[in-house]
């Protein structure tokens, strides 16, 4: 589960019919072949999106409701890479461009997202980072539309969704463990870690695997709540207290940045004192603009599966330095700017490797076939978009080594500052938090 800038929550997307899927690959085979592959004479109509000199994408997550500001960011780190790939050519002489959807942050307004996109705006694919997308991923695939995300919502980023591909790999459907969140918990000292979740899928596994990682790291987890509604904000006294009781000296919370920041505060006014807490969506810098704030986030830790831009390697120096030419953004990005990035990255990445004469079939295929991707040097580790797919663990970066890196808020610099190394170690064996 993950976050942005103006502290917030979350979006929707999923479905299908074979008969359709079938009809769409056909079509998608047959004007591969009118066309005569990469080497022809030219690109077949019949393709949606796609004309001689570009091809439209479209991008679901949410612009407007009760997820908005969770998700303010996304653009300008999807759109920033875009406009950098733009800049050097665009992809096979092709101009990329892109159709914003505004989910609403519902399950309805996603499908009817989709729908649109599809229906109307005729994209040759659609990129999502949006917690609700499992709403339209049935119609997206029975449409044979190759979706490229971030899975933040549900388990429809695996098999048998081929036209699926999370840009750093995803978990598999029974969600196992990863061993990173015990390996930092007893590196810090804690015995005894408690967990709190927004209840959505996504957010419940994490809590859960969280808890079955430290126990298989020897240590304790006595206290888990999965029941935190979406729209909740605050009145937290009561979890803390069991908490404390509970004899938890590690604390990890898995809710949107608004709620986290809250439940923090509430900590630091109850006076308990945890050795570590974690918290599972970055609350960004941006928030911590008086003392009061930096004090109440001070020491925190947070995890990524993105190398982050405190260690300034050249791909970071990159990365912020598109944002700030095409985005005009000063600031430090926060993983959901990352997150965009990644979506755009993929998707350059099947373009690319679907040819010039490009159909849905082969972008969907050819995709399918890499392996080694670091997502422009930001991924944690090398995504295979068949080993990294549908293999990994909840909360992790791409399988099979699930690693992630530790950053930790200080106040004096009003930012988060990275461990030099990313922690790595695989899945908790026979963990399943399906």
């Amino acid at each position: 589960m993950r976050s942005s800038r103006a502290l917030k929550d979350r979006n929707p997307l999923s479905f299908r019919s074979a008969a359709a899927m079938a009809a769409s690959l056909l079509i998608g085979v047959l004007s591969a072949c009118s066309s005569g592959g990469s080497g022809s004479a030219g690109q077949s109509a019949d393709v949606p999106g796609v004309t001689a000199n570009s091809v439209t994408v479209g991008l679901i997550t949410s612009l407007t409701g009760p997820s908005a500001a969770s998700f303010s960011t996304v653009l300008p780190g999807f759109n920033a890479r875009i406009a950098l790939q733009n800049a050097e050519g665009g992809v096979n002489d092709r101009t990329i461009k892109v159709v914003d959807a505004d989910d609403q942050g519902t399950t309805t307004t996603a499908l009817s997202a989709a729908q649109t996109l599809v229906q109307q705006k005729k994209v040759f694919a659609v990129g999502s980072v949006s917690p609700t997308l499992y709403a339209a991923e049935p119609y997206l695939k029975q449409q044979g539309i190759p979706v490229i995300g971030y899975p933040l919502d549900g388990v429809e980023w695996a098999s048998p969704n081929e036209n699926m591909f999370p840009a750093l790999g995803s978990p598999s459907p029974k969600l196992p463990a990863a061993r990173w969140y015990g390996t930092f918990f007893k590196s810090q000292g804690a015995t005894n870690v408690a967990v709190v979740t927004v209840a959505i899928p996504a957010g419940v596994a994490s809590a859960k695997n969280m808890r079955a990682s430290v126990e298989a790291a020897g240590l304790k987890s006595a206290y888990g709540n999965y029941t935190v509604p979406l729209t909740q904000e605050g009145s937290f006294n009561s979890i803390i207290a069991q908490m404390q009781a509970s004899g938890a000296d590690g604390v990890y919370i898995e809710l949107f940045p608004t709620a986290a920041f809250n439940f923090l505060a509430a900590i630091r006014q109850s006076g308990w004192t945890p050795k570590t807490i974690l918290i599972g969506a970055p609350i960004p810098s941006a928030v911590f603009s008086n003392p009061q704030a930096r004090a109440t986030a001070a020491g925190i830790w947070v995890a990524t599966p993105f190398v982050p831009t405190s260690l300034h390697t050249p791909s970071t120096l990159a990365f912020q330095a598109a944002l700030l030419k095409y985005e005009h953004q000063t600031s430090a990005p926060d993983e959901n700017e990352y997150a965009g990035w990644a979506v755009a990255s993929t998707l350059i990445k099947g373009l690319e490797a679907a040819g010039k004469n490009m159909t849905q079939a082969s972008f969907t295929q050819s995709l399918r076939k890499v392996n080694g991707f670091t997502v422009d040097g930001l991924s944690s580790s090398p995504v295979s978009y068949t080993a990294s797919f549908g293999t990994g663990g909840e909360g992790a970066g791409p399988a099979p080594e699930d690693c992630v890196y530790m950053e930790q808020y200080n106040p004096g610099v009003n930012a988060y500052v990275s461990q030099p190394k990313p922690i790595c170690g695989g899945l908790v064996p026979n963990s399943n938090a399906a």
